[in-house]
């Protein structure tokens, strides 16, 4: 057990008794905390292990549905099995089981068309990390469809949408209404556990100041126990009432605990020590920025229309480029990444890509990034055609030959030197 394993654990058994256990989502720890405390790490492993199989097979079928494509379906589960990020998928980690959670929901909403059980699963990763909140977005984006689909047809003059128009305005009110209360209970875990923190942390020193000032010594120490610090040597005051500085904010706690304890804020990182890890996130930043950028520029329009303009009746993308990668698709199953289902998948892609490369631990990328599908659909496009879009220019004649082999020798190096470092507690994480 290494890393942050060893605070997964330690969750399991004593719960947050400290400040900057708050940086860890309760999912897997509550999960752990039900085999005995011998067991906590087979079970932590054996979890994930298990929710990395699961994850492959749900990825293998959300592609499936979203890109048409059973090679590149089984392109894109086999890079997630041996991609650079398996490696955090046999630990005690919560990237394996966030992925699952997340795969799940996305299945359930666009397979099942399911807003509830997408709703759930996305509660559950919620719970899992904090990059779950991400997830709303998928049911916003999905909510919103039918109402902007009736409005467009309003507008544009069908008769009898017109003549009931009062009924379609009240049918668009009830669907935003949905819409809302979906992404709500999607994202309340990250609410409620940043409450519970601020209610250990700030309302029972509060107590406990109430106590001493009362001269109740015994009841001051059981309410310090409780929140898990000292209320007065505590390491983590930094107020004369023992408050912590996040204290007069609910919703400010984990921002804070991750900026104080974690060293994780914005451009925080950008100093000449962190070069290495840079280095070390390279790849999978690279990709995601390379990914992001090709399927703009060939969708475009759909991109700026927020992934709306199949529901509005114009075409996705007026330009060249894209019919050219239309007529590439109609020949070969393996393009299929640039079809107009991708483009809500792309918004958190990029938008997570930007928090990894501005404010995290930068050389977390390669496993945080491993959550969003696209990623691994850009790389089984890259691996199936060997190119970036549908124009072939003489560097990628040259260079696309070796793109396959460039890409798993990648993986492969990154797997057994990280496996090394990883297990003997050196930086690799």
């Amino acid at each position: 057990m290494v890393w942050d394993s060893i605070y997964y654990v330690d969750i399991a058994r004593y719960g947050w008794k400290f400040e900057h256990y708050y940086a860890f989502f309760p999912l897997l720890p509550a999960i752990m905390g039900l085999s005995p405390s011998h067991l906590l790490p087979v079970v932590a492993i054996g979890l994930s292990v298990a929710a990395s199989v699961m994850s492959a097979v749900l990825l293998y079928w959300l592609t499936l549905k979203v890109l048409g494509s059973e090679r590149h379906a089984a392109t894109a589960s086999l890079v997630y099995i041996l991609g650079p990020a398996s490696l955090f998928h046999s630990v005690a980690y919560t990237e394996s089981l966030f992925t699952a959670l997340t795969l799940a929901g996305l299945g359930m909403l666009y397979c099942r068309h399911s807003l509830v059980g997408a709703a759930v699963c996305f509660h559950l990763a919620c719970w899992t990390r904090s990059n779950g909140i991400v997830n709303a977005g998928y049911l916003m984006h999905y909510a919103l469809s039918r109402p902007i689909a009736s409005y467009v047809r309003t507008r544009q003059g069908e008769a009898a949408l017109r003549a009931s128009r009062a009924a379609e305005v009240t049918a668009q009110a009830g669907d935003l209404a949905w819409a809302v209360a979906v992404s709500t209970l999607a994202v309340s875990p990250f609410w409620a556990f940043q409450a519970a923190g601020h209610d250990v942390f700030c309302n029972a020193r509060d107590s406990i100041i109430s106590f001493m000032d009362s001269g109740d010594s015994h009841s001051a120490m059981a309410a310090a126990g409780w929140a898990g610090s000292d209320p007065v040597h505590s390491s983590s005051s930094s107020s004369m009432d023992g408050r912590s500085p996040w204290c007069g904010s609910v919703l400010g706690m984990y921002g804070s605990v991750q900026d104080r304890y974690w060293g994780v804020g914005l451009g925080r990182y950008y100093t000449m020590q962190q070069i290495p890890n840079f280095l070390l996130a390279a790849p999978a930043l690279a990709l995601s920025v390379a990914g992001v950028v090709c399927y703009f520029l060939a969708c475009k329009s759909h991109m700026l229309s927020g992934g709306f303009t199949a529901l509005t009746g114009a075409k996705a993308v007026p330009t060249e480029r894209l019919r050219k990668v239309k007529a590439v698709q109609e020949n070969s199953a393996t393009s299929g990444i640039f079809t107009d289902g991708v483009a809500v998948h792309i918004y958190p892609w990029a938008f997570q890509t930007a928090v990894a490369l501005l404010v995290m631990h930068v050389q977390v990328a390669t496993r945080f990034l491993s959550c969003c599908p696209p990623l691994h659909w850009f790389t089984s496009h890259l691996l199936l055609t060997r190119k970036l879009g549908s124009k072939t220019t003489t560097s990628e004649q040259l260079f696309g030959q070796r793109l396959p082999m460039i890409l798993w020798f990648y993986c492969a190096c990154y797997t057994l030197v990280g496996s090394t470092l990883f297990s003997n507690f050196y930086p690799w994480t």
